[in-house]
């Protein structure tokens, strides 16, 4: 079974190892590079996107973050999607442009704004999530393919082995994107 990293710098990053383990995968708390390079996928989690640069600027981190996605699969969920991005907007910041998308901070509204949705679409099937300071994710590609919607925007895209979503799964009962992670990271190590 496949080891899966969690980015364990700041924000929601237990409930994603819980969903993870639930699925009976291993589940590592990523915070160095040692950690970092013994999972076969990672989780970058929501929270706030400019204090995990500065994070993983203090510990070194983020050259072997960016050399590590081009190896293995990474889901960038709200704010991990922001540093998976190709491009940031509102402000501009740097990212890991992991991922041929433009993400817009805060597109969703701001913290008091924030929501929970049933209507989203993942695999023709509704699910739900919660949007909390969501970014707006875009393709600049066509070699990136929606994965789910919300009132008919796309609310989370996959390129290859990579996948972002704007809103928080792990914030429901819902393991099906859990799931289908775990599913990418499988079919990598083939």
């Amino acid at each position: 079974m496949p080891r899966i990293g969690v980015l364990a710098l700041q924000g929601c990053v237990k409930l994603h190892q819980e969903k993870i383990q639930k699925l009976g995968a291993s589940s590592i708390l990523v915070k160095n590079k040692e950690d970092l390079f013994m999972v076969d996928g990672l989780i970058l989690p929501g929270g706030e996107s400019s204090t995990m640069i500065k994070i993983c600027d203090l510990f070194g981190l983020w050259n072997p973050l960016y050399e590590r996605g081009g190896q293995i699969p990474y889901w960038g969920v709200c704010a991990g999607s922001i540093l998976m991005a190709k491009e940031v907007l509102n402000p501009n910041q740097k990212s890991l442009a992991l991922m041929n998308v433009q993400a817009t901070r805060n597109a969703y509204g701001r913290q008091i704004q924030s929501f929970e949705s049933n209507a989203i679409v993942f695999q023709n099937k509704p699910t739900s999530g919660f949007f909390i300071r969501a970014p707006k994710l875009i393709a600049l590609s066509k070699d990136v393919q929606s994965l789910a919607t919300f009132e008919s925007e796309t609310v989370a895209w996959e390129e290859g082995m990579h996948m972002v979503s704007s809103f928080h799964p792990e914030l429901t009962d819902s393991c099906e994107m859990h799931s289908y992670f775990l599913s990418k990271v499988k079919d990598s190590a083939l």
